[in-house]
């Protein structure tokens, strides 16, 4: 067995316990950097006008945390519970990671906002696409799936995905190429608050 293999096999021994923790803890530091935008706007403290777009945004992002986290206090009230809702962290951590790869493609496909404004983590990128493939394969597919290559390595492809996005839009930002207006990576989210 390679230490590849060995590897993969120790992070699927890995607790439904800790995954449901891990889950939380991502979510509230989500939630402590999101929510705290919104309340510092909310007192007034910064006027609403320039950030009105980013505001919008945090709204978007904070809704699935809170989800999380109210799912983990009943996984962790109700132990029986555990499974369906690692399945719906799995369900809601993979809508993330689609979100965050086609703001990706959009960033490669279509430029990059303004580049003294605009940063790229990709190690942030790299998890957010990784952990919920990780999540996926975890819970939303029976053991025996797990042998299949393409299924059990699933999340080693997203990290190999995500490094060769993060190289693309790190080029796209170094090349001085076409930037996007400072508001159009918000659209998609004024058209989802439409529906």
């Amino acid at each position: 067995m390679t230490w590849l293999a060995r590897s993969v096999d120790r992070l699927d021994r890995v607790q439904v316990t800790w995954l449901l923790a891990l889950n939380a803890l991502f979510c509230l530091w989500v939630l402590l950097a999101q929510g705290g935008t919104q309340l510092v706007v909310h007192l007034g403290k910064i006027p609403t006008g320039t950030w009105h777009e980013r505001l919008a945004y945090t709204y978007f992002t904070t809704i699935p945390p809170v989800a999380v986290l109210l799912l983990a206090l009943v996984a962790w009230v109700n132990r029986p519970s555990r499974g369906w809702v690692l399945k719906v962290h799995a369900f809601l951590f993979l809508c993330v990671a689609l979100w965050v790869f086609l703001v990706a493609l959009q960033f490669i496909v279509g430029g990059t906002p303004n580049a003294e404004t605009f940063s790229w983590d990709a190690g942030l990128f790299m998890f957010l696409l990784a952990y919920p493939v990780y999540l996926g394969r975890r819970a939303l597919f029976p053991a025996t799936a797990l042998r299949k290559p393409s299924l059990r390595y699933a999340h080693l492809i997203a990290i190999m995905i995500a490094v060769g996005m993060s190289l693309l839009v790190l080029w796209r930002i170094d090349s001085g190429g076409p930037r996007l207006a400072s508001d159009t990576h918000f659209e998609h989210l004024r058209l989802f608050a439409r529906l």
